[in-house]
């Protein structure tokens, strides 16, 4: 089990499938418990890749 979130090491799923050979289906699926939570931060920089303004 990871220690911490995919998401939170900057890591895509894309790439961590791809290392591990399976699809990032399967690392959802398998890791989904790692993941939740993050999506606050995860919206935020993509607004901010997008340069939208945050709410």
């Amino acid at each position: 089990m990871l220690s911490k979130p995919v998401g939170a090491r900057g890591v895509p799923v894309a790439e961590v499938a791809r290392r591990v050979g399976n699809s990032p289906e399967i690392i959802h699926r398998v890791y989904e418990g790692c993941i939740y939570g993050q999506e606050d931060a995860m919206n935020r920089k993509i607004d901010q890749e997008l340069d939208w303004p945050s709410d």
